[in-house]
């Protein structure tokens, strides 16, 4: 059961990564 808890905390990271950089690349987007 830990196993399964620490991989979904992975993937919980993983996604705020994912959502913090498709924000950097929107906003440089936006600034171009």
């Amino acid at each position: 059961e830990r196993e399964v808890e620490r991989l979904e905390d992975r993937l919980d990271l993983m996604h705020l990564l994912a959502t913090a950089a498709i924000r950097v690349e929107a906003q440089r987007g936006i600034a171009t």
